[in-house]
C-alpha cells in the first residue's frame, strides 16, 4: 500500500488513463423516483428471490460503469488502502486498467464509495437500474443474448467495462449482467412473506476439524452463526 501523502503515487495513478477516459468512467446516471417491483414470482426462481413486491424509491444517481482497477488505484494511492491481492506489488496487471476491480471485500467497496463522495446502492436501487421501469429479465429485454454480455464460459476473464455497449440497461447503466458481481449496501434478508427457510439468511463459518484424521480428509464443515451476509448482484 502507499501513504496518503505520497503525491508521486497519486500522480502515477492519475496517469493510468486520459482525462477523457476518466470523465467517461465517472459518468453518473439519473434514476427517477417511483415505485419498483422488486423480486420475482417465477416458479423456477430461487426461494430467496421471491416474492415480487413493490418498494418506493426516491430519485438517485448511479455510476454508469462498475468501478475499474484504475479508479480503485487512485483510492489506494490517496488513502493507503490495501490493494487487491492479485495486483503485482500493489500495481494493476498491465492492460487491466479499465477492467472492473475484483477481490474487494464489502468493507473496501463501502470505503471506496465514501472516499469518492458516494455510497453503495441498495439492492432495490441496483435492481431497478439494471432492469429498468418494465422489470426486464435482462438489462436489454426478456431474452438472453450472449453477444451483449461477458459470460464466464464464453469469455473466461473480465473485460473492459466499456466493451459491451449493446448490453446497457434501459437507463444506460453498463455491465449489469455479466463480467463481475457487485456489492450493494443491504444485509442478506428475506423479502416480506418470503418462502425461503430462515437459516438461509444467516452467515456460516468453517469449523476446525477436531482430529488430524478428519483434517486429512479435507472435508469442509460449516457452522451456522447469528451474523448476516451482504448482498452481491
Amino acid at each position: 500500500s502507499t501513504a496518503a501523502t505520497d503525491g508521486g503515487h497519486d500522480a502515477e495513478a492519475e496517469a493510468l488513463l486520459t482525462a477523457e477516459e476518466w470523465a467517461e468512467l465517472e459518468t453518473m446516471i439519473e434514476i427517477p423516483a417511483g415505485p419498483y417491483r422488486l423480486g420475482t414470482d417465477m416458479a423456477r426462481a430461487d426461494l430467496q428471490n421471491r416474492p415480487a413486491h413493490t418498494v418506493e424509491l426516491g430519485a438517485y444517481r448511479i455510476a454508469k460503469y462498475p468501478v475499474t482497477n484504475a479508479q480503485f488505484a487512485r483510492y489506494v494511492a490517496a488513502t493507503g488502502a490495501q490493494p487487491p491481492s492479485h495486483w503485482r506489488e500493489g500495481r494493476i496487471p498491465p492492460g487491466l486498467e479499465k477492467h472492473p476491480v475484483t477481490m474487494v471485500s464489502w468493507f473496501h467497496a463501502r470505503n471506496y464509495a465514501e472516499w469518492a463522495g458516494m455510497r453503495l446502492p441498495t439492492e432495490a436501487e441496483w435492481e431497478r437500474a439494471a432492469r429498468g421501469p418494465d422489470g426486464y429479465r435482462w438489462p436489454w429485454g426478456n431474452s438472453m443474448d450472449p453477444t451483449r454480455l461477458n459470460t464466464y464460459y464464453r469469455v473466461g476473464s473480465t473485460t473492459e467495462v466499456t466493451e459491451f455497449a449493446t448490453g446497457a440497461s434501459p437507463y444506460g447503466v453498463m455491465d449489469m449482467a455479466g463480467n463481475v458481481s457487485e456489492w450493494v449496501e443491504d444485509d442478506f434478508l428475506p423479502y416480506p412473506d418470503s418462502p425461503a427457510p430462515t437459516h438461509m439468511f444467516f452467515a456460516s463459518m468453517p469449523a476446525i476439524p477436531e482430529t488430524p484424521a478428519v483434517r486429512s480428509l479435507r472435508v469442509a464443515e460449516f457452522l451456522p452463526t447469528t451474523e448476516r451476509s451482504k448482498v452481491m448482484r
